[in-house]
C-alpha cells in the first residue's frame, strides 16, 4: 500500500473520532504531495461540512467533484451541502445522481426522501423496492430504505402502504429504550432542581440577555422558531449547539463526591455557575460578535432549564409546542441518526412524551418568569400575533421579516430543512388523523388529550421576582 493510501486510511481513522484537525493536518499533507488527490479534497470538506463552515466545504467538495465525477458518495456530499443550504433542485439532482452511478445506495434514498415532495409514478420507488430485495442489506440500510419508501407513499396519500414501510423501518432500527430509567432521572431533576435551589444559587447567574434557548420535544416546531428568529437582523441562530450538555457532563468534578447530574448540584457553589455561564457567553459571542441575541436550538436541552435559569435568570426560554400525537408520529416517522430511541416504539415515544410534559409542568412552576411556551397550531394559524409574541418575550423589536423565514439565508441542518424553506402553512396540522387507525398504542400511552393546553407564560426575570 502506497504512503499516501496509508495516510488516507489514518486521516479517514481520525476524521470518524471526531479529531478534526489532526484529519485536516494529514489531508492537507497529502495534498502538498499529491494536490490531484480527489478523496483528500473530499474528506476536508466533511470536515467543514461538520464544522458547519457550509461555504467552505462547497468549495473543498467541489474541488473533488472535479477529480473524481463519477464518485457516488462525492455527490452525496455535495448534495448534503446543497440541501442545508435550501437549494434543493441542486441537492435533488446529485442524489439522483448518486443512485444512478450505485443503485443500491440506501443512505442516498433516504436522503431524497427527506427534500422532495414525491409525486405518484416516480421512479424513485421501484429503486429502493429493488433494493429491498436484496438479502445482503445491514439493519441500517433497510431501515433507511423503508424509511425513504414510506415518505414516498406518505406524499401520494397510500397511508396503509406507508404505515406498513415506517414500522418495517423503525424494527429495523432494534432500538432498546428503558422508560424507567427516564422516568427515575426526570423525578431526580424535579427533586434537586427547585426554586429553593434557584434561589440558592441566584448570586452565581450572569446578568447577559444574549442567550435565547429553544427547546420541546423533537419534530415539535423548534427549526421553525428558531428560522422565525434568524430572520431579525439582531439575532444569530446557534443552531442545535451541545454546550449545555457539556457543562453538565463536566459538573460532577466540582462536586466532592463526584455524583452525576442531577444530585451533584447540591455540592457545587455559585463561583462554578458564573464560569460555566461565562464559558457559554464566549461560544455565544464566537457566533454573534455583534448580535443583541443568539438562539440555541436544541431540543433536548428541556432537561436542563433550572440550570439554565441559575446561569442565565434573564435569559429567554421558548417551548414549542404542539398536538402530542402529531410530534409523536412525526418522531415515529424520523429516523434519528443518534439518541432518541423511544421513538422507533409508538408506545415507547407516547411514555416518553409524558415524561417530557411532567417536567415541563415542573419548568413552569419552577421558572415561569423565564419561559415562553408557542403553541405550534397558533403560530400556523396566526403567525403574525405569535411572532410579534415571541420577538416581544426576547426584547426585540417587531421585523417584517419574521413572518418570512423560509426567505432566511443560511444553513439548516436539522431534520426539519426541508419544511422551514417552505412558507409558514397549516398541512402539517393534524396529520395523525390520517394514521389513526395504526396508533393504538401510542394513543393509549398518551391518555387523554386536553381539548386546549396553556400556551404561555411570562413575568419579570427570577432575579427581580419577589
Amino acid at each position: 500500500m502506497s504512503n499516501i493510501a496509508t495516510e488516507l486510511q489514518q486521516g479517514m481513522l481520525l476524521y470518524r473520532q471526531g479529531r478534526l484537525d489532526e484529519a485536516r493536518a494529514i489531508h492537507e499533507m497529502i495534498l502538498s504531495k499529491a494536490p490531484q488527490c480527489a478523496d483528500a479534497w473530499h474528506v476536508l470538506g466533511m470536515i467543514a461540512i461538520t464544522r458547519k463552515d457550509h461555504d467552505r466545504a462547497f468549495q473543498l467538495v467541489s474541488k473533488a467533484l472535479d477529480l473524481n465525477p463519477e464518485n457516488p458518495a462525492i455527490h452525496q456530499h455535495i448534495a448534503v451541502i446543497h440541501g442545508r443550504l435550501g437549494r434543493f433542485e441542486q441537492a435533488i439532482r446529485h442524489y439522483r445522481e448518486v443512485i444512478r452511478l450505485a443503485p443500491s445506495y440506501a443512505e442516498a434514498y433516504f436522503n431524497l426522501s427527506r427534500i422532495i415532495r414525491f409525486e405518484p409514478g416516480d421512479p424513485f420507488v421501484e429503486g429502493v423496492e429493488l433494493c429491498l430485495k436484496e438479502a445482503e442489506n445491514s439493519d441500517t440500510d433497510r431501515s433507511f430504505l423503508h424509511f425513504a419508501a414510506g415518505k414516498y407513499y406518505d406524499d401520494i396519500g397510500q397511508t396503509e402502504l406507508a404505515f406498513a414501510h415506517y414500522r418495517n423501518a423503525n424494527d429495523a432500527r432494534k432500538a432498546r429504550f428503558d422508560i424507567g430509567t427516564t422516568r427515575q432521572n426526570f423525578k431526580s431533576i424535579m427533586t434537586t432542581l427547585t426554586p429553593r435551589w434557584l434561589r440558592s444559587h441566584v448570586d452565581g447567574g450572569n446578568s447577559s440577555r444574549l442567550p435565547v434557548f429553544i427547546i420541546g420535544m423533537p419534530r415539535s416546531g423548534t427549526s421553525l422558531v428558531e428560522q422565525i428568529l434568524a430572520s431579525h437582523p439582531s439575532v444569530v441562530a446557534g443552531g442545535e449547539l451541545h454546550d449545555i450538555w457539556e457543562i453538565v457532563q463536566a459538573l460532577s468534578q466540582h462536586d466532592s463526591a463526584r455524583r452525576p447530574f442531577p444530585e451533584c448540584l447540591d455540592g457545587i457553589d455559585s463561583n462554578v455557575l458564573k464560569e460555566c455561564a461565562a464559558r457559554y457567553l464566549r461560544r455565544l459571542t464566537s457566533l454573534g460578535p455583534t448580535a443583541d441575541r443568539v438562539s440555541n436550538k436544541n431540543p433536548t436541552d428541556f432537561r436542563y432549564l433550572g440550570l439554565i435559569a441559575g446561569m442565565f435568570p434573564h435569559a429567554r426560554i421558548l417551548e414549542v409546542r404542539r398536538d402530542p400525537r402529531d410530534t409523536c408520529l412525526s418522531c415515529y416517522f424520523q429516523n434519528f441518526r443518534n439518541g432518541q430511541e423511544y421513538s422507533f416504539d409508538l408506545q415507547d415515544v407516547g411514555s416518553f412524551y409524558r415524561c417530557y410534559e411532567q417536567l415541563m409542568r415542573h419548568w413552569r412552576s419552577v421558572i415561569p418568569s423565564n419561559l415562553l411556551s408557542v403553541s405550534y397550531e397558533s403560530l400556523v394559524t396566526e403567525p403574525e400575533t405569535v411572532v410579534r409574541e415571541i420577538l416581544d418575550f426576547c426584547g426585540l423589536d417587531w421585523h417584517p421579516a419574521c413572518i418570512e423565514p423560509h426567505k432566511a439565508s443560511g444553513a439548516v441542518a436539522t431534520a426539519s430543512r426541508w419544511q422551514v424553506r417552505r412558507p409558514i402553512n397549516r398541512s402539517a396540522v393534524s396529520r395523525w388523523k390520517r394514521y389513526e387507525a395504526h396508533l393504538g398504542p401510542l394513543l393509549a400511552a398518551l391518555g387523554p388529550i386536553p381539548e386546549q393546553q396553556e400556551t404561555t407564560q411570562s413575568g419579570p426575570p427570577i432575579r427581580e421576582a419577589p
